[in-house]
């Protein structure tokens, strides 16, 4: 995730309303059954699916929000801007 993650550096993710993700968010998201950092580049005009990629803009491709379950919301003890708002509660 070069630039924006560092190899090494600490991050927090938490759980994500995935009603409130949108380009630009850094979020968890399962590839082949694996949890992979990923930037979310753009929605798709129905909002039910991401077109995902590397922070240094490779595309990797689209996915549906079913499989987005987290974003980080703390790279190296700094908070992510607007990242905490899209959290979702533990209650629901």
């Amino acid at each position: 995730m070069r630039p924006l993650i560092e190899s090494g550096q600490k991050v927090t993710v938490e759980p994500v309303r995935r009603e409130t993700l949108e380009p630009g968010d850094i979020v968890i998201v399962e590839v082949d059954a694996q949890p992979m950092l990923h930037l979310i580049r753009r929605l798709d005009e129905t909002g039910e699916r991401a077109e995902i990629a590397g922070a240094d803009g490779s595309i990797n491709g689209w996915t549906t929000l079913d499989s987005v379950y987290g974003i980080c919301t703390v790279v190296d003890g700094r908070p992510v801007p607007g990242a905490a708002a899209k959290v979702r509660s533990h209650d629901g």
